[in-house]
């Protein structure tokens, strides 16, 4: 079920904390988050902490990108016309 390499996490989850017990399992890495998670009021989705501050510079990248995509798209269309 769980495989190193796999999307969020590659650390596998350690023995003796089955999801099927967790009251809440973190919607980036999927295992168990003990203690305050952060939550998304909209979704209902819980995140640790850590995953979510590990995730924020490639969020930011993306922005960053799809920002500039949206600056560049036009004036390079423009200025082939």
């Amino acid at each position: 079920m769980f495989r190193r390499g796999a999307v969020g996490d590659s650390e596998a989850m350690p023995p003796g904390r089955p999801l099927d017990h967790a009251k809440n399992v973190c919607a980036i890495c999927a295992r168990a988050v003990e203690g305050a998670p952060l939550t998304d009021e909209e979704s209902g989705r819980v995140f640790h902490p850590e995953c979510v501050v590990r995730r924020a510079p490639e969020d930011a990248l993306v922005r960053l990108l799809g920002f500039l995509a949206l600056i560049a798209a036009p004036t390079v269309l423009v200025w082939a016309g």
